[in-house]
């Protein structure tokens, strides 16, 4: 299948109209963007659409929905993959737009004897473009994504609508809708079993993990406000880098991090800005959760910001 988008040019304009604060489909409608809904040729559906759905593919990208097993399973919990493989100097977005950046949205609303979905977002890397950050994958990536049947001994319809853009210095963006018709019964593993594994592997611990978050911590400094968090590792930080995603309207720009002499304590300090309308509601006694990367180690923890 062959999707269809128009190019639109990545500027400091279009980067400065499209941070964190426009989120989610109005985003598209706030910047104008001339959007072209993909059409995919259904009549080369050569494919099993039980474990695949087939290539998407555009000039610079390639993306299909995957399944891990051939079947519903017995305990009716299906893990599927958002496959996405990208031309050198390409990328598409993590979860949070930092800066800038187009996040992928997922609706789920087609489909068929599905009572929840849950999608696992393997550790990104912060990109820089016209001095604005964005959080990305390069090359290849797979969303692993567990599905649970309603009801595990009836057949399972995933219908994916994800709406996403493919960046480099110029961005394509595409409205696909990619089906899975998994059987009812007892499931074997598919080829793409392993390479679901693999990304799954990718996603930050949510325990363990060798390294901790212990606290976050918000005052006010010099007429602004910066968050403060401590972390510690069992082995000797290499390069850490801290991703914060707060409640809606608070916007934590990059951190500024040192290390203790043995480098196993990190700590980072982060400018926070209130970018919502009315009055600042504050942030002390609210969740923030925290991802701590550092090379090929990751960690998420969930924490309650405190006052110092």
């Amino acid at each position: 299948m062959r999707g269809v988008a128009r190019t639109v040019p990545v500027t400091k304009a279009l980067i400065r109209a499209a941070p964190k604060r426009l989120l989610g489909l109005t985003l598209w409608t706030a910047l104008a963007l001339p959007l072209t809904i993909s059409v995919a040729d259904f009549s080369a559906a050569a494919q099993d659409a039980r474990i695949d759905s087939g290539w998407v593919e555009t000039d610079f990208s390639r993306v299909r929905l995957m399944s891990a097993s051939d079947a519903v399973g017995i305990d009716g919990v299906m893990r599927l993959g958002f496959h996405a493989v990208f031309d050198e100097g390409w990328h598409f977005y993590w979860r949070s737009a930092a800066d800038t950046g187009f996040p992928p949205k997922f609706n789920w609303s087609e489909s068929i004897n599905v009572a929840s979905v849950e999608i696992d977002w393997p550790a990104p890397k912060r990109y820089n473009l016209l001095g604005f950050d964005s959080y990305a994958y390069a090359n290849e990536v797979v969303l692993p994504i567990l599905v649970t049947a309603a009801d595990a001994t009836k057949p399972v319809s995933v219908r994916a609508e994800v709406f996403f853009a493919i960046c480099a210095d110029i961005c394509t963006f595409h409205d696909e809708t990619f089906r899975l018709d998994l059987p009812a019964g007892e499931g074997a593993r598919t080829a793409h079993a392993d390479l679901i594994e693999r990304f799954s592997q990718l996603v930050p611990s949510r325990q363990g993990g060798g390294m901790e978050i212990e606290e976050i911590v918000v005052r006010d400094q010099g007429g602004g406000r910066v968050a403060e968090i401590v972390s510690r590792s069992d082995q000797p930080f290499v390069l850490p880098d801290l991703i914060v995603e707060g409640p809606v309207d608070y916007y934590f720009m990059r951190p500024e991090m040192t290390l203790d002499a043995g480098r196993h304590v990190a700590r980072f300090t982060v400018p926070v800005s209130y970018e919502g309308e009315g009055a600042d509601p504050g942030l002390w006694g609210r969740e923030v959760t925290l991802t701590l990367l550092d090379e090929a180690r990751a960690i998420e923890r969930r924490r309650i910001i405190s006052s110092r």
